[in-house]
């Protein structure tokens, strides 16, 4: 099949094969270039879709927050303040009262 007298034929047949290894080589990497490009191109508009998908998502979010901060803070001041500032006064008037019947028992004694 190949005739290899001399290192002459042998550098020639090693030329031809590093040859043909090398545009084999430069073709998968030109390939692999191309790929790596189109994947990329692909991940930013994907990232730029699921962006403009997601920013409403959290603007939305931010607001339904704010709604429940506000309605905590609407139920706080009007429903809860009152309710403890009434239950204060009762704790300190059965307070006071206890104290002015301990007075009242150590007078009689």
């Amino acid at each position: 099949m190949l005739d290899i007298d001399n290192l002459e034929d042998l550098r020639d047949l090693t030329t031809v094969a590093f040859t043909i290894a090398g545009t084999i080589f430069f073709l998968l990497a030109t390939i692999a270039a191309f790929m790596a490009v189109i994947t990329f191109l692909i991940a930013i508009r994907t990232l730029n879709s699921i962006r403009s998908r997601v920013y409403p998502t959290m603007e939305s979010l931010r607001e339904a927050a704010d709604n429940l901060r506000g309605g905590a803070a609407f139920v706080s001041e009007n429903a809860v303040a009152p309710v403890i500032r009434v239950y204060g006064i009762y704790a300190g008037a059965r307070r006071f009262l206890r104290v002015m019947s301990r007075v009242r028992r150590r007078r009689r004694e």
